[in-house]
């Protein structure tokens, strides 16, 4: 994996967090907004992973919604990386299951 796909990993991480919570507290992007101080076309931008927020854009949302630092980056999913030809392998020749 390099450099450009875990940087992108770390965006769609605090995007997809960003989002879970505000839809836990159904909340708005507008309400949200309001609340970190942070416009709502960033916050938008950042929850579809189409921008790379700053270190002082993600303080800022963890401190307007009471979240500490590191809860937007860290995963609740367990990941595993592999290198290639090591770990799962699968293969198109499974024979079909009769019910």
């Amino acid at each position: 994996m390099d450099g450009i796909d875990e940087s992108k990993q770390i965006v769609l991480q605090i995007g997809g967090v960003l989002k879970k919570y505000r839809k836990e507290k159904n909340m708005s992007l507008d309400d949200l907004a309001e609340l970190t101080g942070v416009s709502k076309l960033t916050l938008g931008n950042i929850e579809r992973g189409d921008t790379n927020p700053t270190l002082a854009i993600i303080w800022k949302i963890s401190k307007g919604i009471s979240l500490p630092l590191l809860a937007l980056l860290k995963s609740e999913d367990p990941v595993s990386l592999y290198r290639a030809g090591e770990g799962l392998r699968f293969s198109n020749d499974q024979k079909k299951l009769d019910h």
